[in-house]
């Protein structure tokens, strides 16, 4: 068979490699990776994709890979480096403490809604970053005004900044490294 690339013959033996140990459908995979479930079948069957949805996809697997299989050893794994240590951490290690860099990391792999979807946006890095930083420092209404004067169309609305606001509440309360600070009454 002939694929239109070598990332998208790699992608498809993950999927197969995950499928096979996870007993779930190829198209169950691809909704929940990256919400459109015939995107594998189309790489199947020839077509192609964007790099951002083939990367996108891959995060998702390495973000969800069983720890009892092995990853594919002809297949690159994303961000990864010997030790285990992620290429993205270490990135973030010089200006964020090590804990901090963990959370963004978790939050790059995030699959941010229930449905295992990500925004149109999420792809930008730079809107990404953008909103996370803003998140708790300035209002849905200014982050919107400045969102727009910088990145012009392609920043989300304010319903999606604040939905995706939520999802950083929600990953914040269940970090585990998250200090919980003692009550009153358990301090005295």
């Amino acid at each position: 068979m002939m694929y239109a690339s070598r990332a998208v013959r790699d992608l498809l033996l993950v999927v197969d490699e995950y499928s096979a140990h996870m007993g779930c459908s190829v198209g169950q995979l691809s909704n929940f990776s990256v919400g459109w479930a015939g995107l594998f079948v189309h790489l199947r069957e020839g077509g192609d994709c964007t790099t951002a949805t083939l990367e996108s996809a891959l995060d998702w697997f390495d973000y969800s890979w069983p720890s009892d299989l092995c990853w594919p050893k002809s297949v690159r794994r994303p961000f990864r480096v010997p030790g285990g240590t992620s290429l993205m951490a270490e990135g973030f290690r010089p200006k964020l403490s090590s804990e901090d860099a963990d959370f963004l990391v978790r939050l790059a792999h995030a699959p941010v809604w229930t449905t295992g979807r990500r925004p149109p946006w999420w792809g930008n890095l730079e809107i990404r970053e953008f909103l996370t930083r803003a998140h708790r420092q300035q209002t849905l209404a200014a982050t919107l005004e400045l969102g727009r004067s910088r990145f012009g169309d392609a920043f989300p609305s304010m319903s999606a900044i604040h939905r995706f606001w939520m999802m950083l509440d929600d990953l914040n309360r269940s970090a585990p490294f998250r200090p919980r600070f003692p009550k009153k009454k358990e301090a005295a």
